[in-house]
């Protein structure tokens, strides 16, 4: 992990020594696509730990009321297929991620509330696919001298959502597929974002501000 953070700072690269007060920084197209690159399993990481919430309501059917239950959902993968980084003048870096997936897993089991109380339990896959992901990282310097990254204005897109059911009786799907659809969009909606701004605002930062970065990335 030290070395992969060690190539991210690389976005701050270019570096060259001036007089005082100290480094100046030069931003490249290269440095910036080979910060891309190093950047993607970083933010994947970082997606993967959203947290989707479990879910539990009330169903009416036309054969009565049910209780059912969606639980241990959690991301099991997050593919980044396509991303693409610009300079934005003076000092920042524009990323975009297209067409992202992210694969999903979790347990479901209903209940009906009546006598004879018919029940049933299994297993649901939510794929959701066509995602795009925006930010703008800021490259300076702090005033210790220190190299830091500042991500904001990120945004979040999602395309298709699919649901997918196994076991149980088929009309129970329809009933609530759009259920679990709305619970995932709205969790990546709110998490994805200060999730990424976070890795990179935090734990990136910690890390840069003991690095001693002296490779210019066109010497590499």
């Amino acid at each position: 992990m030290r070395i992969s953070l060690l190539l991210i700072s690389l976005l701050v690269l270019q570096t060259t020594l001036s007089t005082k007060p100290g480094f100046r920084f030069e931003v490249t197209q290269k440095a910036v696509d080979y910060a891309r690159v190093t950047l993607m399993p970083i933010l994947k990481k970082a997606i993967q730990t959203a947290k989707i919430p479990d879910i539990s309501e009330r169903v009416k059917t036309p054969v009565g009321w049910y209780d059912v239950s969606i639980w241990a959902v959690r991301i099991k993968q997050v593919y980044l297929p396509q991303s693409d980084a610009n300079i934005v003048p003076p000092s920042s870096v524009g990323l975009r991620i297209s067409d992202a997936l992210i694969s999903i897993s979790g347990f479901w089991k209903y209940r009906e509330e009546a006598w004879p109380h018919i029940g049933d339990a299994g297993t649901v896959d939510v794929t959701v696919s066509g995602i795009d992901i925006g930010l703008t990282v800021d490259v300076g310097m702090t005033d210790e001298g220190e190299p830091h990254v500042t991500s904001h204005g990120c945004s979040f897109r999602d395309g298709k959502i699919s649901v997918k059911f196994h076991g149980g009786m088929a009309w129970f799907y329809n009933l609530f597929s759009g259920n679990v659809a709305s619970a995932v969009k709205a969790a990546l909606s709110e998490q994805v974002c200060p999730l990424v701004n976070g890795e990179l605002n935090g734990d990136i930062n910690s890390i840069l501000s003991s690095l001693d970065l002296t490779t210019n990335i066109d010497s590499l």
